[in-house]
Parts: structure tokens; sequence; C-alpha cells
């Protein structure tokens, strides 16, 4: 069993990491995730190469940054709060006037100092709450920015855990955000898994699981480790676990298996929980369109309780300890435990028998006391033609899932069954 208050620990550890793209942030945080269970690999792009249409910007190191009175008073200091500084800021030294100042401002509602990335663009800027904003009201500020630019390495850390089948899941969480803790959230789901799964003996499947920075990662991945993700079947990102809202699932661009047992496990939970189709409605997405996207195409969905930017929380300051909540996100582990089970079983079997077979003869007719009982063995007699998944099975039977957990571990145990 894991023990959940470790794995929130864990999260409060990470959260205050500055972290962006790459560099010593993100480098931190794999560290950290590493003392929990340790990584497999760590795939490596450096700086200038090119990724498609893409190309790795160079590592970005802030130093300081701030904007003061003319006097010399500092209104704004990125020291206090590192969502004053636009990410990825170039080195600026001057005098500005409030008219011009304000156009490199970007202002969040009432306390909330909203994230800005400028990755590829060579400008400063900052971000302020609504009321800070009110304070900047001289003719003439001074703004200071200290940051220096050089090669560094992309880094995207891996779990990966072997199973019977070469077979892949993948799961996606975005480590490259800053401290955004309902963003974060879903980096701690994939640890969870990744112990979970750890700690489970002779699973189907093999586990593929990413800490990658958003977008770029996956398209980097794809385009100079072409090969690894030749055997995934199906996967998702996690985001946005730890928020009240109830959990929804958007599909991969060719729904799989794995998608359908995602659908049927968040159903089971919870009635409010919705299941898109895959889109690409901009601000709404997040990994899963730059694995989905065309020519990449690797089936990956995305699970989330809010959808990104649908709240006033979202990308700013305030999606902070104070926003999320323990008891959901701890919610959310369990259902992923669920989840996690349930794909393992939803496989495709084929019937290794001729005719309707003899149950007792296998010895599994006593264990049968009423004909309810019955129902999960005669559906996994009459359908188990390799065409159709257990989940299928399960919805001709109108029965619950679970009702088939020990049915089938029987008959795959008296190799009736098989999977394929």
């Amino acid at each position: 069993m894991i023990n959940k208050e470790e794995i929130w620990d864990l999260f409060k550890s990470i959260f205050p990491i500055y972290r962006t793209l790459l560099g010593k942030g993100f480098n931190d945080s794999l560290d950290e995730i590493s003392k929990t269970i340790p990584l497999t690999n760590i795939y490596e792009v450096e700086s200038g190469q090119s990724s498609g249409s893409w190309k790795i910007p160079d590592e970005w190191i802030i130093h300081t940054a701030w904007i003061a009175d003319l006097d010399g008073n500092k209104i704004i200091d990125f020291k206090e709060n590192q969502f004053h500084i636009w990410q990825y800021s170039i080195s600026t030294d001057e005098i500005i006037s409030h008219e011009e100042l304000i156009k490199k401002i970007a202002i969040g509602d009432d306390d909330c100092i909203p994230l800005v990335v400028t990755y590829y663009s060579k400008r400063w800027g900052f971000s302020v709450s609504a009321n800070q904003f009110e304070k900047l009201n001289r003719d003439q500020y001074r703004v200071y920015v200290d940051s220096e630019f050089r090669v560094g390495k992309l880094q995207i850390g891996e779990i990966f855990l072997k199973g019977r089948s070469s077979k892949e899941v993948l799961i996606d969480a975005v480590l490259s955000c800053n401290s955004l803790a309902n963003n974060l959230s879903g980096v701690l789901g994939a640890v969870f898994i990744a112990k979970l799964i750890s700690q489970t003996s002779n699973h189907y499947y093999s586990y593929r699981i990413l800490f990658s920075p958003e977008t770029i990662g996956p398209i980097s991945l794809f385009h100079h480790f072409p090969s690894l993700f030749k055997n995934v079947q199906g996967g998702f990102n996690l985001i946005n676990l730890a928020d009240k809202n109830a959990l929804n699932y958007k599909t991969s661009r060719y729904p799989t298996l794995i998608d359908d047992t995602v659908e049927y496990t968040l159903k089971q939970f919870d009635k409010d929980t919705t299941i898109s189709k895959y889109d690409v409605l901009t601000g709404t997405c997040g990994n899963e369109k730059a694995y989905n996207s065309l020519g990449i195409e690797v089936p990956v969905g995305a699970l989330r309780r809010s959808i990104l930017c649908s709240y006033p929380e979202y990308d700013t300051s305030k999606d902070d300890f104070g926003f999320i909540d323990k008891n959901k996100f701890f919610e959310s582990l369990d259902i992923l435990t669920q989840l996690i089970q349930n794909i393992e079983l939803n496989l495709y079997y084929k019937h290794t028998f001729i005719g309707e077979p003899f149950l007792t003869g296998y010895g599994l007719f006593p264990k049968i006391e009423k004909d309810s009982d019955r129902i999960p063995y005669d559906y996994l007699m009459g359908f188990t033609n390799g065409k159709l998944s257990l989940l299928d099975i399960v919805n001709l039977s109108n029965q619950p899932l679970q009702s088939f957990f020990e049915p089938l571990r029987l008959m795959v145990e008296k190799e009736l069954l098989k999977e394929i």
C-alpha cells in the first residue's frame, strides 16, 4: 500500500522550486522525484538542436529583477515573488517612462500575479497584481533585469516499468511549470502511478512514465528518439488533479482501449464526470496536443479535473496550496489506483476451449452459489472470441466490472482463456 502522505510531502518539496523549460530548477525537480522512485532514464537534447520546426532554446538563468522609483525604492521585486518576471526576459538597466513601462507589464486580478513566458522572443517584462499596479503611479522608473543565456540541455525524465507484454501505456506529466500547485499535481499523480506499478508483480503492460517540458518535450522526443513510441497502445497526460471539480477526460485523436478504460473508470466513480472527444482548442490543451499532432500521432488523452484556463487561479500566483484541496487530490490518487487495475484487466481474451466448457470439471462450479454468480462466467465463455475487450463483454452483460475479476482470474489460471 502506498503512503499518500509521502506523495503529499514530495508535492510540498517540489512546489517551491523555480522551474522553466530547461535548467537547474527542472533538473532539481527530477532529482527530487528520483528520491521517491528512481528514474530509469533521462533523455537530453542540447540547446540549438532542431526538433522539426522547433529549436531547443538556451538555458535561461535569472539573477535578479526589479522595478524601482528614481529614489531607489523597489516597488516590484522578483525576489519577493517568482511570478513577477516574465520567464526568459533579457537583461536591461534603464530609466523608462510610466507610459512605456505599462506596455511591458501583465496585470492580474486583485492580488493575482499572472505567469508570462517569452521563450522565443528577445524581450523583457514584468507581471503584477491589480493592487500592485495601482502603486505604479510615478512618471518614471528604473527597471533592472539581470539574466543570462547559455547552452544547456532539455531534459525529459523517464520511469520505464517493463511488463509481460511489449505493449506500452504512456503516462505524461508537465514538469516545466513553476510554482503552480494544481498544474503540478499531475506530476505527483504520475509519481504515484509509478510507485503503484513498481510494487505490482506480473503486470501485463509496460509503462512509460514521462516528466517533460510543455509541448517541446514530446516533440523533441519524437524527433530525437524516434523509436521511443513504437509500442505505445495508448495513454494520458495528467494535470489539475487537486481542485474541487469532477474529473473529466479528453480522448486521444484516435480513441484506444486505454481511452475506453479511463472513461469507464471515471464514470464508475462520479456521475458528474465528462468525457469529450479530442480537440485542439487554443488555451485548453496540454501535452496531449503535441503527442496527437499530425505526423506524431501518439494516442494520448488528457485526464484532469478543471480544464486548462478554465478558472481564475490558472497560471497565476494564486494556484498555490491554499487553492488546491488535499482530499480531492487523494481522491484522484484512489481513482488512479482503480484505473491502473482496470487497464491491466481490460485486455482482449481468446478462448482455448471448443464448445461450452464443463466448469465443474475445472473445479469452478462449486464457487458459483447462485445464478447471478454464473453470469460473468457465461459471458466470458460466450464472447471471448479475441475481438471484444473485457469492457466490451462487461457492457454486454450489464454487470459491474468488479464481478468479472475473480471469474476472469480463475479462467485464465485454468487456461480456459488467454490474453492476446
